[in-house]
């Protein structure tokens, strides 16, 4: 059997919403796909990922010690789960990697000083609190914003006007994008090149300021 005559298409346009949630209207993915640092707009799809990673490799001085690493993972070592709702590629993982590295580092640090020191009171600087302070998230955040990298994190804030202190929770942020730098450092280039790198580049500044707080 056959039909006879035209179909006739009607073309439905979809409202985007844009600012405040909505409760029935669809967000605008240019929104949440956009963060803003200060005047600073990113779009996470619309980032030129070979200057963002010579950015990022030019503010840690990477390139010094022959590290390489694909622009993509770059950007996801600078995404928070926070962000677009998880659904980019974001460093928890990758941060977690890098935690245990930076952890190990420096207990063999602490190993090393233990057994070149005469001093008895040196005995108990292992797990002591300015071992852990070393190992903070606040020390860490401080290094990650001595580099400036902080306007190149894809992240979501609790409040955009907000930019006081930890209110937005910027230690925790800061310090796992460092950690998943150190991470995928490893992972792609090896133990002997992260450790020089995470030595001269990272570990003195965490000692230096861990011991002014």
């Amino acid at each position: 059997m056959r039909l006879h005559g035209s179909c006739h298409y009607r073309s439905i346009a979809t409202y985007l919403h844009s600012g405040s949630r909505v409760r029935g209207l669809k967000k605008n993915s240019d929104e949440y796909l956009t963060v803003q640092h200060n005047d600073k707009k990113l779009h996470i799809d619309r980032v030129d990922l070979s200057a963002y990673k010579s950015e990022i490799f030019d503010k840690l001085n990477m390139n010094k010690y022959g590290i390489d690493l694909d622009e993509s993972l770059v950007l996801q070592c600078l995404t928070h789960k926070s962000f677009a709702h998880g659904l980019k590629p974001y460093n928890e993982k990758l941060s977690v990697m890098g935690y245990h590295f930076i952890k190990y580092f420096a207990i063999v640090k602490d190993m090393t000083k233990l057994q070149n020191s005469e001093n008895v009171n040196n005995k108990n600087i292992i797990g002591s609190a300015f071992s852990k302070k070393v190992l903070s998230n606040e020390v860490l955040n401080k290094v990650f914003e001595q580099h400036q990298l902080q306007d190149l994190v894809f992240w979501k804030k609790r409040a955009l006007d907000h930019n006081e202190g930890n209110f937005n929770g910027e230690f925790t942020v800061h310090s796992t994008c460092l950690k998943a730098l150190v991470g995928a450092i490893l992972l792609k280039n090896g133990q002997d090149k992260t450790s020089q790198f995470f030595e001269q580049e990272i570990y003195h500044k965490m000692v230096q300021l861990a011991s002014k707080q």
